[in-house]
């Protein structure tokens, strides 16, 4: 069962019956997630499986955490900061494309970015850093973070992958793998 079927599922039940909503198994939840989340780096990855493994050295790594919900940039920063890395936060894309064009030029590697954020949303502020003229604005790494199941249409806005909130970081450092080299 997908992680889509099974909440509209449970959304279907307690709408039907208008008692109590059917409780949602977080463990239930928290596997299928993992299983959505692994099939879609399987698809990614498995055009590179002989690649042999880089060593990321996350004490040197600056991330750009987007999100208009300050709560998840807290939240995404524990858990980056735990890998070693740097994190600035930004509450929205206005603030990451100053807090970028602000940067100095290599200092911020990677960006992960909310994409539904108004008025410019995580796309659009892909689309602004890809179009800086500056040496890093082709090669910072940026990955939609985003509770979407379908994220094909990010990837053509100049955004690298996708990670669904809340970021795990093993699927994290398995999609630096990729894009880091």
């Amino acid at each position: 069962m997908k992680l889509l079927d099974y909440m509209k599922k449970a959304l279907k039940t307690s709408s039907q019956s208008q008692s109590e909503p059917e409780s949602v198994d977080p463990d239930k939840l928290a596997i299928l997630k993992r299983q959505e989340q692994s099939e879609l780096f399987y698809l990614s990855f498995s055009q590179n499986r002989n690649a042999k493994p880089i060593e990321i050295d996350y004490r040197k790594m600056t991330f750009l955490v987007v999100d208009d919900f300050p709560g998840i940039i807290k939240l995404h920063s524990k858990i980056i900061e735990k890998l070693g890395a740097k994190c600035i936060g930004a509450e929205s894309g206005e603030a990451a494309l100053e807090i970028f064009q602000a940067s100095e030029v290599g200092s911020i590697d990677v960006i992960l970015t909310d994409i539904h954020m108004h008025p410019l949303s995580g796309t659009d502020l892909s689309k602004h850093i890809r179009d800086m003229d500056r040496e890093d604005a082709g090669k910072v790494v940026i990955l939609a973070v985003t509770v979407d199941d379908n994220p094909e249409y990010v990837l053509q806005s100049g955004i690298n992958g996708h990670l669904q909130k809340l970021i795990d970081p093993d699927l994290l450092h398995e999609c630096l793998q990729k894009y880091l080299r």
